[in-house]
């Protein structure tokens, strides 16, 4: 529960600096739109005076755009433009990439909490979660040789398992100890 509460704290302190991080960019970019603003506001008055003022009417006539403009002044505010719309562009993308990352960890975080559920449950099904107790008294009162349905894996378990005792001078309560540790082995096993 602590590492949850933990894991939200720091969820929302980076959640509130992203949050800030944000404001203080659209504040840049309010302001640099104002400016931007501004000078065009400047500039369109520059070309309604009648007045010949720093370049406001062209004085080629093939340079001459209508409204005023000349080609290369039309030219270098197109560029002004399309840099602070790239730059826009740039910071959006850069933004959307680390949602993406976030989300994608968001997303591996429950399915990993999911997969343990689905795991405590299975485990619970075959009886090797928290009633493991019970199991074991359940494998000491089965005295067969042979309980597993396949007779060539039981008769390789069995040879194994009297190799063992021979070559340890395992009593018989030894032995069926050591032949219900190999059960449980093989079940988990076949779990994987």
């Amino acid at each position: 529960m602590m590492k949850e509460e933990a894991y939200c704290r720091r969820f929302y302190k980076d959640e509130m600096k992203q949050c800030l991080d944000e404001r203080r960019q659209m504040r840049a970019s309010e302001i640099e739109k104002r400016l931007f603003d501004k000078q065009l506001k400047l500039f369109e008055e520059m070309q309604s005076s009648k007045y010949q003022i720093a370049g406001a009417t062209g004085f080629d006539e093939e340079e001459a755009v209508p409204g005023g403009m000349t080609a290369k002044e039309h030219r270098r505010l197109q560029l002004k433009k399309n840099r602070a719309d790239k730059q826009r562009q740039r910071r959006e993308i850069e933004k959307m990439m680390e949602e993406d990352e976030l989300s994608g960890q968001v997303r591996a975080e429950l399915r990993k909490i999911e997969q343990q559920a689905a795991l405590k449950k299975e485990m619970e099904l075959y009886g090797m979660g928290e009633g493991e107790e019970e199991m074991e008294e359940d494998d000491r009162s089965i005295h067969s040789d042979f309980s597993s349905e396949d007779e060539s894996e039981d008769e390789e378990e069995a040879a194994e398992l009297a190799r063992i005792v021979e070559a340890e001078d395992l009593d018989p309560d030894q032995a069926r100890e050591l032949r219900r540790k190999m059960r449980k082995k093989r079940r988990l096993e076949k779990l994987r």
